[in-house]
């Protein structure tokens, strides 16, 4: 009979190889540029402070679009409107790993909100954008993400039902 072999064999873990091939991804990213996210890219929390205060600003200038806001007539309610808008974009470009609020959805469910409505809002956030002088190729994928969202806002009452605040929006 043969005799067994006391010595201990190193056997590599699938695991332990993909830690290894990590570690050295890790090192090896270091030395590679990424780029910034869209949001960075775009100016970070200064630039999108400055654009929520001037679409906000915007939005409230218009009748049409203002009886949709009359909440936020109310300062703190502002404020608050301004806070989580701030986080739910840096999450939509990229410059956080989640936003914990409402969606656009349930945000918007019970507005009544037309896709003339929308265009008007679009039309307003694009020229506010604008001021805060974004490039070219942030500006139009902020925009596309944005539109994008339209058929999560774009969402017609029930019949006979008005909005939230007593009168009919459109």
């Amino acid at each position: 009979m043969g005799r067994k072999s006391n010595s201990i064999r190193s056997i590599k873990s699938p695991k332990s190889d993909a830690k290894a091939k990590a570690a050295d991804d890790v090192s090896s990213n270091s030395q590679i540029n990424e780029e910034a996210s869209l949001y960075e890219q775009l100016g970070g929390d200064a630039k999108m402070k400055l654009f929520i205060d001037y679409f906000l600003d915007g939005i409230m200038a218009d009748q049409d679009l203002s009886c949709y806001h009359e909440k936020f007539k109310d300062p703190d309610e502002m404020d608050i409107l301004k806070y989580k808008l701030l986080h739910f974009f840096k999450w939509k470009l990229d410059g956080a790993p989640f936003y914990i609020g409402k969606s656009m959805y349930e945000a918007h469910k019970n507005l009544g909100i037309s896709d003339e409505i929308f265009d008007k809002a679009s039309a307003v956030f694009a020229s506010q954008l604008r001021r805060i002088k974004p490039k070219l190729k942030v500006f139009r994928e902020f925009i596309a993400r944005v539109g994008a969202m339209r058929h999560e806002i774009v969402i017609p009452l029930p019949e006979g039902q008005s909005c939230p605040y007593g009168k009919k929006c459109d």
